[in-house]
């Protein structure tokens, strides 16, 4: 049985991923962390792994969950 750890690949991730926004073309005014990392224990339980803070060029701003099942956008 493998022990992923999930911070590390998420962490990747989302350094690669801004990476590719920086060369490509700009529709992400900012892509950073919630203020609600690291998510709670009973949270975790859920799957949780972090929260994402993302605002876009047009200034909607969305805060999404990254979490075992995929990632979700939350209201």
């Amino acid at each position: 049985m493998f022990i992923i750890d999930w911070q590390y690949v998420l962490n990747n991730e989302l350094i690669w991923l801004l990476c590719w926004c920086c060369q490509g073309p700009q529709c992400v005014r900012v892509l950073t962390y919630s203020g609600w990392n690291p998510p709670p224990g009973n949270r975790k339980m859920h799957g949780d792994l972090l929260y994402l803070y993302v605002v876009t060029l047009e200034d909607k701003k969305y805060h999404i969950t990254a979490s075992t099942h995929g990632f979700f956008l939350n209201q």
